[in-house]
């Protein structure tokens, strides 16, 4: 398909204007090197030609990169999505966005580009990287493509009439004020501890006044040093001013479906997020904004990690209700198109057709979660017996073990080295141990102070649309969560929490990285699962449980690199202990610590299990700590599997959009498990899509990783750092066997990358989880006619699976965008 609008960024500001800058730059910095150096007497009778050299050659290449980018530079607009390709001078790169995953966008018009070659840059961010996927830099007319992007994403669903203006605010003049007085006041404070200090050396030795006053002298006796330092003041006055003005000029404006973000005096800065994009709200207010009533509102969008910071907003909690009573009005006017599959609840393990998802007519599924709604609000505090109890007993248990461990040390060496029975009857071993009990003491106490500030200005808010942390004490922090956009739940319970009947929730976000815990809440288990079922994340019985099987034999496959160190080791130590028996203390030692890490691992597997519910799923783990992870099946990204060696169980990895990832080990058919779990994450796609009803692994396409890429970098590595070529034959021979043994394969669901030979990997990911896919191309993709894929999902900070140095690439990344689904 032909693009509707091509545009390329104008060739002055893009190769002209940062070559002219980086000219600049040297310039002035060759020139007061050259006077810096003079000063020292030195005879450097070359260097003035050396530097002049090294300028014009670092500006020659950077002229030369930055032309051949602007000619390989292009955005492409489509009708559902935009396209850039650009690259360097031995590289390429092609990013392909869907409008409809683009979560914010923004434009900045720099003051001096603008007003001589009138340009300026949109900027466009995904739900699946943290950072920017299209910079549109040095185009014409910014403003006009800016709005063009909003009228195609408006066209591809996105609601951004702008018919209400909700709430508008400015930081004006006194909150400007606030914001600059907090930094300079910092400055001012820094700068006098280094005046000080400073000046405290010099009074302390009359050698080092004179000299620094010397220095100090011949300094700014030199024209270009002092005219520096005068340009260095007043650049910096003139910065802080048109910061200042900047800063109230901010505006921030709340519509009925967008939020619109402008700043700028010189430079101008503007930016909309709709609201069907928003995850979570952060409020932050320090001691002296909340005497003002000013504060700093984050909010995140759906992609980890990418945080909108609105500063010195007045009345920012006003502007917080209005933005989620917005949000809860936008999501109850959501069509629900809901196709899930049913599963039968008497299916026995091991049976891999038991997860597969009915027949329907329908070919839109949907991610939906039965929540509990209608229930009163709950407010939450740390548990004051469980905080102080708690940690009384665990400190004094601490104590308690530890003397005693000392003592049954002391005894033992005293057994085993009688020659230092007069040593260690000189150890002060009362007085230490009194200084051990103070220091716990000590410890104990400033733990108390702190969970009782905690205590009371800490509160945990749960209602029927979000969940929300709450810290007031000098500052003022409120941290929320929409539950919609909850995509992990941890509930932990410790000794502790069983004796005192507390619990802790984790809640992950899709929007970013921040955890925020409720901390040891009385009646846990009650609560917890008030919350879960709010969440829609609790249900009675798992219509599966798969436990993992772990024993002697497949421990040693999971960890066999390192049991072959152990026993290479305890080789070596045997032979040592024949002339030296005191080494077969350390041996008995190191194999005690092993027996009580196999029996330590036996329970934990022996307890731990893997439930599959309707919608989601829990992972249970713990000894003494017992650790319950929930995820749905629509925020989950993709899948990893690895077969330990010369067998069929292993390990099955899954990551969840915000960051979290979960692992449980010793599965049988781990290959099968891998399979069905990829069943019914198909049926649970994270938008609502059009795609087949019944999940299929047909083979679409395949191909390898090229060895001449492998090997020319391994090469060039090993010739640089000149020692690697001595381990040339070894690394040579693990490279060829990495690269025959990976392959990429397309399917008609799903993509899929394995590799290994000793412990076999596979890593999938459906279609109906990507978010935007790039394709690129190196120096040696372009020598030997190959590239790379990057796939990113919603919810990422990075590309989540990228296939690299494979021939077909083009065919490939062909195949992927044809099994897209497309939204309902």
């Amino acid at each position: 398909m032909q693009p509707e609008l091509i545009i390329k960024p104008e060739f002055n500001p893009f190769v002209i204007k940062p070559t002219a800058q980086l000219a600049l730059i040297l310039v002035l910095g060759a020139i007061a090197a050259t006077e810096a150096l003079s000063l020292s007497e030195l005879p450097l009778p070359m260097l003035p030609a050396i530097l002049a050299i090294l300028v014009f050659a670092i500006i020659g290449f950077n002229f030369l990169t930055l032309f051949v980018r602007f000619n390989k530079t292009t955005y492409s607009f489509y009708p559902d999505r935009i396209m850039m390709r650009t690259g360097g001078l031995f590289s390429e790169q092609t990013v392909d966005l869907q409008l409809k995953n683009i979560t914010h966008v923004s434009t900045t018009i720099p003051f001096l580009e603008h007003q001589i070659f009138k340009t300026g840059n949109v900027y466009i961010q995904a739900a699946g990287a943290a950072g920017t996927e299209i910079s549109m830099v040095s185009i014409a007319s910014p403003m006009s493509f800016y709005k063009e992007v909003a009228a195609r994403m408006q066209k591809n669903g996105f609601s951004l009439s702008r018919k209400r203006e909700i709430q508008r605010e400015r930081p004006g003049l006194f909150g400007t004020v606030i914001q600059m007085g907090e930094g300079f006041a910092t400055g001012i404070i820094f700068a006098g501890y280094l005046a000080f200090t400073a000046l405290g050396q010099l009074m302390s030795d009359d050698q080092s006044l004179e000299a620094s006053t010397g220095l100090f002298s011949s300094a700014f006796s030199s024209p270009l040093l002092f005219l520096s330092t005068a340009i260095f003041f007043i650049g910096g006055s003139v910065y802080a001013a048109l910061h200042a003005i900047d800063l109230s000029r901010r505006d921030y404006v709340l519509y009925d479906d967008v939020i619109d973000y402008s700043d700028g005096f010189l430079t101008q800065r503007h930016k909309f997020i709709p609201l069907e994009n928003l995850a979570d709200v952060t409020l932050t207010q320090s001691l002296l904004r909340r005497v003002f009533n000013y504060s700093d509102l984050v909010v995140s969008c759906q992609g980890a990690n990418t945080n909108i910071a609105f500063k010195v907003m007045p009345r920012a909690d006003q502007f917080k209700a209005n933005l989620e009573r917005l949000i809860r009005e936008h999501k109850s006017n959501q069509p629900i198109h809901i196709d899930l599959p049913s599963v039968d609840a008497s299916a026995r393990d091991g049976q891999v057709n038991d997860w597969q998802a009915s027949e329907s007519t329908s070919r839109v599924a949907a991610p939906q979660r039965l929540r509990a709604t209608n229930r009163p609000e709950l407010e939450l505090r740390l548990s004051l017996k469980r905080a102080i109890g708690g940690t009384a007993l665990a400190y004094g248990a601490l104590t308690i073990g530890v003397l005693l461990t000392a003592l049954f040390a002391l005894t033992i060496l005293n057994i085993i080295v009688p020659t230092s029975d007069d040593f260690f009857s000189r150890l002060p071993v009362g007085e230490l141990s009194f200084g051990f009990l103070i220091l716990m003491v000590v410890v104990t106490g400033r733990d108390v102070i702190n969970h009782a500030i905690a205590y009371h200005a800490t509160h945990y808010r749960v209602d029927d649309h979000k969940i929300g942390l709450h810290h007031t004490m000098f500052n003022k922090k409120h941290t929320e969560f929409t539950l919609d956009k909850v995509t992990a739940v941890t509930l932990r319970h410790g000794i502790l929490d069983r004796l005192f009947g507390t619990a802790t929730l984790q809640f992950h976000s899709i929007g970013t990285s921040e955890i925020i815990a409720f901390k040891h809440i009385d009646d846990g288990r009650e609560i917890a699962q008030d919350i879960l079922e709010r969440l829609g994340l609790q249900q009675a019985q798992p219509n599966r449980v798969i436990v993992p099987t772990f024993n002697a034999s497949n421990a040693l496959r999971a960890h066999l690199d390192i049991g072959a160190i152990i026993v290479a080791w305890a080789i070596v130590s045997l032979g040592v202990a024949l002339f030296y028996p005191v080494f077969l203390l350390q041996l008995i030692l190191v194999f005690g610590l092993l027996l009580v890490q196999y029996s330590f691992s036996e329970v934990f597997y022996k307890r731990a299990r893997l439930e599959i519910f309707d919608s989601h799923l829990r992972l249970r783990q713990g000894i003494f700590t017992i650790s319950s992870h929930y995820a749905a099946f629509h925020d989950i990204k993709h899948i990893h599997s690895t077969q330990y060696l010369n067998s069929q169980t292993g390990s099955l990895h899954w990551t969840i959009a915000g960051g979290a990832t979960r692992e449980l080990a010793f599965l049988e058919n781990v290959s099968t498990r891998h399979e069905q779990l990829d069943n019914l994450l198909y049926t649970h796609p994270i938008k609502a899509v059009r795609q087949s009803e019944q999940f299929t692994a047909t083979t679409l396409t395949t191909t390898k990783p090229a060895l001449a890429n492998g090997l020319t970098k391994l090469l060039l590595t090993s010739v640089i750092v000149f020692p690697l070529l001595a381990l040339l034959p070894f690394t040579l021979t693990v490279l060829i066997i990495r690269i025959r043994n990976t392959q990429y394969t397309a399917e008609s669901s799903r993509i899929v990358r394995s590799w290994g030979r000793m412990y076999r990997h596979r890593q999938t990911i459906l279609y109906n989880r990507i978010d935007h896919l790039t394709t690129s191309r190196g120096l040696l993709n372009n020598l030997f006619k190959n590239g790379n894929i990057g796939i990113a999902t919603v919810g990422s900070t990075d590309t989540d699976l990228t296939l690299t140095d494979f021939q077909n690439h083009q065919e490939f990344y062909d195949t992927i965008k044809q099994n897209l689904p497309a939204e309902r």
